[in-house]
């Protein structure tokens, strides 16, 4: 009887292939995880180097960096006040740099503020402290409170500029023309530090 011979075959086939896929997505999550890990260290270099720590020993903060100072008073009208400030800043940064991009929304992010957002949007985070991420197909960003900054704000916004690239070449080149405009930062001199990292930024581009 040869059929379940060639059911056996059949499954086996699909096994195959799933194990196949699973390998594959596995891959790409490990070479993603690489990427960001690589961008993030060149991040921290350019902005230290720049900027400067206000904590030399958690070395976390930046000089100025900060959109509201921080600690932000524990009450419901200190928190409106910050939700409103880390909007306005959004709002006008938008607004300056759209009209340069493609992103796949033209109108103000959404934003949402707080841990539990933040926490609850990547439950896998639980784990470690609240992140701050940019949701490009929903073009909107969650900040926890400890990084209601300049420099977390930037880097979600390049995201939504430029949808799709995740932490590689194009967003760089966003991130890095950001920089230069909204922090003064020498983007020759970023582009030099991100070889030191391996980090791969797209050619330039001509924007006014």
């Amino acid at each position: 009887m040869p059929a379940p011979r060639v059911v056996l075959m059949a499954e086996s086939a699909v096994s195959a292939v799933v194990a196949e896929l699973v390998a594959d997505h596995k891959q790409r999550r490990r070479d993603y995880r690489r990427e960001a890990r690589a961008v993030y260290d060149w991040q921290s270099a350019v902005l230290a180097e720049h900027l400067g720590y206000t904590d030399t020993i958690l070395r976390r903060r930046y000089r100025g960096d900060d959109l509201v100072p921080w600690p932000f008073p524990a009450s419901l009208a200190g928190e409106l006040k910050v939700r409103s400030v880390a909007l306005k800043y959004l709002e006008e940064l938008w607004s300056r740099h759209v009209g340069r991009y493609a992103p796949w929304h033209t109108e103000v992010p959404k934003l949402t503020i707080g841990f539990r957002c933040c926490l609850s949007e990547r439950p896998r985070l639980r784990r470690r402290r609240a992140a701050a991420h940019a949701r490009t197909y929903s073009h909107a960003i969650y900040l926890p409170l400890d990084l209601l900054n300049r420099t977390t704000v930037l880097h979600e916004v390049a995201h939504l500029l430029v949808p799709g690239s995740n932490h590689g070449p194009g967003f760089c080149a966003a991130l890095i023309d950001l920089w230069e405009r909204e922090l003064g930062i020498d983007r020759a001199h970023a582009r030099e530090v991100a070889v030191r990292f391996g980090v791969e930024i797209a050619p330039a581009e001509v924007r006014t």
